[in-house]
C-alpha cells in the first residue's frame, strides 16, 4: 500500500502583493510552484501510524530571494512527530522561487495546511 503525502494547495497570502490580472496569474503560478516544492520535501513521520490521517497548519515568512524563516505551527496534528515533520518539510523546501511581492513589501507571510493522508 502507497502512501500519500499530500499538501492542499492552498496558500493564504497574508501580505500586499501586486494587484490586477497579470499579478494574479503570477500569483498563482507562484502558489502552485511553492506547493509542489514544499510538497516534494514532506516525509511521512516516524512512528506514526500509517493508517491515521493526520492535518497541520504552518505559517512562515518567505523573502524577496525565497528564503523561508520563522516557521511555526499554527494548528498541531496531535503527534509530535508529524508536526516535526511538517516544520522539517517546510524548512527543507527552502528557497522557494521568488515571490511575487509589491516593491515596498520586505517578506510574504504564507500560511499553508499539510495532510498526511495514508
Amino acid at each position: 500500500m502507497s502512501m500519500l503525502l499530500r499538501l492542499i494547495p492552498v496558500l493564504a497570502l497574508l501580505a500586499v502583493l501586486p494587484t490586477g490580472a497579470a499579478a494574479a496569474k503570477k500569483k498563482l503560478s507562484w502558489e502552485q510552484k511553492a506547493a509542489a516544492q514544499i510538497l516534494s520535501r514532506l516525509d511521512w513521520p516516524k512512528r506514526v501510524s500509517r493508517a491515521k490521517r493526520l492535518r497541520a497548519t504552518v505559517t512562515f515568512l518567505v523573502d524577496p530571494a525565497g528564503v523561508i524563516s520563522e516557521a511555526t505551527l499554527v494548528r498541531k496534528t496531535g503527534s509530535a512527530a508529524a508536526d516535526r515533520a511538517a516544520l522539517a518539510g517546510v524548512n527543507r523546501a527552502s528557497p522557494l522561487p521568488a515571490p511575487p511581492l509589491a516593491p515596498e513589501a520586505k517578506h510574504l507571510r504564507v500560511t499553508v495546511p499539510i495532510s498526511f493522508v495514508p
